[in-house]
């Protein structure tokens, strides 16, 4: 895909200018990046270049700017209400490892033996502390995505940013003269796909905060705090391409994000053979002898233990089998490229397998009306849309499940290239 009219500042969006050389400088806030973070960063700052120059965020931000008699400026960052799957994740390890290490204690506490050769029953506590701290992590870091909100003030000499979870809040503060440079910078990675929040730095010290705000209100907050804390607007440049307009002749690759599935696809079958491994060490672990067979307690631990093994085997094949789904999905994706693609008559989007076409959807470019990107639902807290071509009374359907910064750009591409 041509990066050409397309290309955006990795920090504040603004439009790019002359790519022909390894680093740009943005002629709009003095970001220097190289060639790949512009043209990487498109996607994440397409949509939301617009906003910048704003003094209200963007429409359907939850985002809230207020300020005083004084001059103060307050920013209120509500909680995402999105955990990005952490606290799934969390509940269900959490839940095995009560389950597994209870069960393990119950046995011990009844005076029934745990089958381990000579290995002393104290090994448990740090077997089982290893599980109980990154479930309890994952619990932790998925409330903090989820329910955390955040308050950033600017007056009285000082940039405070104030957390609040669950009643208790920490707060802290950098002087303002001392503050240096605002930037979107790359927090992690999820899925392979960089996760980007606001970092202020300043002479001693930084603030980091917004992983979960979406691109837009990244790029619009990153450009607010630049004027308010640095005097500069981030005002996004004109568009200097010349280019634009209808094309001819054109083919726009469909951009695909690199490894979507495998991640969770071995992670689902790596989860398989813990649960066997954990269904196998029940196995041999119980075998409680009851001092009273009749007793209420010993049917009821014996019957619960029966019911969790078998949960468990169901378990190691579920895993097992849409882990290996996943993969073969992914594998099976490889090397496949899509591409829509036009003439002076037809539009065609043609699925290509090493350079041999495998599929192809060809419609009159007549009846081509127009291109449009709606949202489909959210993964690991971010956008993620559908894209549709409309061609006469016929919805052809593009991409399904597409990052909604993609599939901005990809329409928006497309759209220049319709005229």
């Amino acid at each position: 895909m041509s990066a050409k009219g397309l290309a955006a500042c990795p920090e504040c969006g603004a439009a790019s200018g002359d790519l022909s050389g390894q680093v740009v400088r943005c002629r709009s806030c003095g970001t220097t990046a190289s060639i790949a973070e512009w043209t990487s960063s498109t996607g994440r700052n397409a949509a939301a270049a617009a906003y910048a120059a704003s003094p209200t965020p963007p429409p359907e931000s939850k985002i809230a700017r207020d300020t005083d008699a004084s001059g103060g400026v307050a920013w209120q960052i509500p909680a995402s209400g999105s955990s990005g799957g952490l606290l799934f994740f969390g509940i269900a390890w959490s839940a095995i490892t009560a389950v597994v290490s209870g069960g393990f204690l119950i046995t011990i506490l009844s005076g029934n033996k745990i089958e381990g050769g000579d290995i002393p029953q104290w090994w448990l506590i740090p077997f089982f502390t290893v599980f109980w701290l990154v479930g309890l992590g994952m619990l932790y870091a998925g409330f903090r995505s989820k329910y955390a909100r955040h308050r950033i003030t600017a007056g009285n000499g000082r940039l405070t940013l104030r957390r609040e979870l669950f009643g208790r809040s920490s707060e802290k503060s950098l002087p303002l003269e001392s503050i240096r440079s605002i930037e979107q910078v790359q927090f992690y990675q999820q899925n392979y796909e960089p996760v980007f929040g606001i970092e202020i730095r300043a002479e001693k010290g930084k603030l980091r905060f917004g992983s979960a705000l979406t691109d837009a209100e990244k790029s619009w907050m990153a450009a607010d705090l630049r004027r308010v804390l640095l005097k500069q607007p981030a005002k996004p440049a004109e568009s200097t391409d010349a280019g634009a307009g209808r094309q001819s002749y054109f083919s726009i690759p469909l951009p695909r994000s690199r490894g979507q599935l495998l991640p969770m696809g071995i992670t689902l079958l790596s989860m398989g053979p813990v649960f066997a491994f954990v269904w196998g060490a029940l196995s041999d672990g119980f075998h409680p002898v009851p001092r009273n067979p009749e007793h209420w307690f010993d049917q009821i631990f014996n019957l619960s233990t029966g019911g969790f093994q078998t949960a468990l085997i169901l378990a190691c094949g579920v895993f097992s089998l849409i882990g290996l789904a996943m993969i073969v999905i992914e594998f099976r994706s490889r090397g496949i490229e899509k591409r829509l693609e036009g003439t002076e008559l037809e539009i065609s989007f043609r699925s290509y397998r090493h350079g041999r076409v495998v599929k192809d959807r060809t419609f009159p470019r007549a009846s081509v009306t127009g291109i449009r990107a709606s949202v489909s639902g959210s993964s690991n807290a971010k956008v993620m849309k559908r894209v549709d071509l409309i061609a006469g009374d016929t919805v052809e359907k593009i991409a399904w499940w597409m990052d909604g910064g993609l599939a901005d750009q990809f329409v928006a591409e497309v759209r220049s290239a319709l005229g």
